[in-house]
Formats: structure tokens, C-alpha cells, sequence
């Protein structure tokens, strides 16, 4: 997430870097931007239960194409190490 304000930028480097998209009105956090201390900051837009995916709206200019609905992966998780090295192809 970049974002400019009288001329100057602000770039999201470190755990703000990590939050996915959502659509604006489906984030469930939001950002405000502290150009004199140079910070943006975080805030929960709204109660996030506990391992709910932290999203943020990346704004309305996105590179990619926007997928609504995500499908839950359905594989599961592999039980042992083994099982896990032995699914790559080398």
C-alpha cells in the first residue's frame, strides 16, 4: 500500500505489508496516515474474531483482478514431514 499526500508518500514496509484486499465496505481494518511522525497507523474497523484474516482496502486503482468469494482451500494439511517433502517434484 502506497499513499501520497501533499507530495509526499508513505509506503507500508514491515507487518503492514502483510494485510490482503478486500473491497471497499468488506475491510475489517482500516489505516490513518500520520505524516508528521511519519507513521501510518492501524485500526479495526469493526470486532475481528480470533484467526480471522486481517484485510485492509488496497483502494480503487488495483493491479490485479479482484476475486470476491474466495473458496476456502480444501486440500489438507500434510500430517508429517515426509508427506510434505514428498509433494514437491524435483
Amino acid at each position: 500500500m502506497t499513499t501520497r499526500q501533499d507530495g509526499q508518500f508513505a509506503l507500508a514496509l514491515g507487518l503492514g505489508s502483510m494485510f490482503n484486499h478486500e473491497p471497499s465496505g468488506r475491510e475489517n481494518v482500516g489505516f490513518v496516515r500520520d505524516m508528521d511522525q511519519a507513521l501510518i497507523r492501524y485500526v479495526a474497523l469493526r470486532d475481528i474474531a480470533a484467526g480471522e484474516e486481517l484485510c485492509i482496502c488496497y483502494g480503487p486503482n488495483v493491479w490485479f483482478d479482484v476475486v470476491s468469494d474466495c473458496e476456502p482451500e480444501t486440500a489438507s494439511p500434510p500430517e508429517t514431514a515426509q508427506d510434505f517433502l514428498s509433494s514437491f517434484e524435483l
